[in-house]
């Protein structure tokens, strides 16, 4: 579920930048930057970011059931023998 969390803030935080604009935070949930002050920092996407990684990192060692892979199994691709 983390790794869903801060994919998921990651990709709010690249639609709200100047290339795509595709989401507009209100300015009371993102803050100014102090060098580019028309540049606007999504504040609350970050700290979801960061405490999802945080609680991803803390998991298996609590639970160690929870051990699961994000990428799940990886197959081998092979091509034509020659």
């Amino acid at each position: 579920m983390m790794n869903h969390l801060s994919s998921l803030a990651q990709t709010l935080i690249l639609f709200s930048t100047g290339e795509f604009g595709l989401v507009r935070l209100d300015d009371a949930y993102s803050t100014g930057s102090s060098m580019m002050p028309q540049k606007r920092n999504p504040d609350p996407l970050e700290v979801m970011k960061a405490k999802a990684s945080v609680a991803r990192d803390f998991c298996p060692r609590s639970c160690p059931s929870a051990e699961l892979s994000s990428w799940g199994t990886i197959g081998t691709l092979s091509g034509p023998s020659i």
